[in-house]
C-alpha cells in the first residue's frame, strides 16, 4: 500500500530541504536571538516563544556554509564595487570628451568588468534574478552612448559629444544607479532568516533556514534513498531525495531527530529541594 507524506521546503545556499510536516510546530520570521555563552558551534542562542524559552541553532553553520549575513554583505560589497566600476567609467569617458583625447576603456558591454560580471554571475534567488535581467538594457545603453560619443568626438563633432554625453550616457548610469540600489536593498532584506521551530513533547528548539517555500505532498514510493546517490551515506540526516517534478532539481529530505538528538532525549529532571536536614 502507498503512503502520503507532506514535506516544509524551505532553502539552504540555494539548494532545497524538507522537514517531514509532523516535526513542525511553526513557521515565522527570526525573532530576536539571545546570545549563550560557550554554546554548541551551530546554535545562535535562544529566543522567547509565549513565554518559552527555545534553543536556535543554524543549518547553515550545521553543514558548514558561510551565514546569510555573511553571505548577502559579500553581494552588496560586490554590488557597490560594480557600480562604482560605471561611475569611474562615465568619469574617463567624461574627461576624454573635455581633453579631446582617445577613451582608453572599452565600449563592449561584454567586456567591462560589470559586463564580464553580469555575463557569469547566477543566483538561485528568483526575484533578484528578475531584477538583474532589467540591468541589461541600461548596461548595454551606456555602453552604445560611450561609442556614439567617441564616434562624434572622432568625426571632430566635440559640441554635440559633450551634449551627448550629459544626455544619454548620464540617463543610463541614472537608471543602472536605480537598479543597484533595489538590488542592494533586496540583498539585504533577504539577509534576514526564517525560523522552522520543531515539535517535541520534551524539547522544542527552533532552526534558522533561509527562506522557506512551501509543503509537497508526495507518495512513499516517489522518495528515493539516500544511497541513490554516491556519497550521501556521509550526510546525516538525510532520509531521502524527492525529485521535483519538470525540473531536474530535487528536495533532500531531512530526518531533523537524527540532525537534533536532543529532540527525542528526555527533560531533565527537576533537581528535588532539600532541606537542611536532608543536606
Amino acid at each position: 500500500m502507498s503512503f502520503e507524506s507532506q514535506w516544509v521546503t524551505f532553502t539552504i545556499a540555494g539548494e532545497t530541504f524538507g522537514f517531514e510536516i509532523q516535526f513542525i510546530r511553526e513557521l515565522l520570521r527570526m525573532p530576536r536571538v539571545h546570545a549563550v555563552p560557550q554554546s554548541a558551534f551551530d546554535q545562535l542562542g535562544v529566543i522567547s516563544l509565549r513565554d518559552a524559552v527555545i534553543p536556535v541553532f543554524d543549518l547553515r553553520r550545521k553543514f558548514g556554509v558561510p551565514a546569510l549575513k555573511e553571505t548577502a554583505a559579500a553581494l552588496v560589497s560586490l554590488l557597490q564595487a560594480r557600480l562604482k566600476d560605471h561611475e569611474n567609467w562615465l568619469s574617463e569617458l567624461q574627461r576624454s570628451v573635455e581633453e579631446k583625447r582617445e577613451f582608453a576603456l572599452t565600449t563592449n558591454p561584454h567586456k567591462c568588468a560589470f559586463g564580464k560580471w553580469y555575463d557569469s554571475y547566477h543566483t538561485d534567488d528568483v526575484w533578484l534574478a528578475q531584477l538583474l535581467r532589467k540591468f541589461d538594457e541600461p548596461h548595454r545603453c551606456i555602453h552604445e552612448a560611450g561609442q556614439t560619443i567617441l564616434d562624434m568626438q572622432r568625426a571632430g563633432e566635440f559640441d554635440r559629444a559633450a551634449s551627448e554625453l550629459g544626455k544619454s550616457a548620464g540617463a543610463c548610469l541614472a537608471a543602472l544607479k536605480t537598479l543597484f540600489a533595489e538590488a542592494i536593498s533586496m540583498a539585504l532584506d533577504h539577509s534576514q532568516s526564517s525560523l522552522v521551530v520543531l515539535a517535541s513533547e520534551t524539547r522544542p528548539l527552533g532552526v534558522a533556514v533561509d527562506e522557506i517555500r512551501s509543503v509537497v505532498r508526495c507518495q512513499d514510493e516517489e522518495i528515493q534513498p539516500p544511497d541513490s546517490v554516491p556519497g550521501s551515506d556521509r550526510f546525516g540526516g538525510l532520509v531521502g531525495f524527492l525529485p521535483i517534478k519538470g525540473s531536474p532539481k530535487f528536495v533532500m529530505l531531512l530526518d531533523p531527530a537524527q540532525l537534533y538528538p536532543q529532540l527525542i532525549a528526555p527533560a531533565p529532571s527537576a533537581q528535588p529541594h532539600l532541606t537542611g536536614d536532608q543536606a
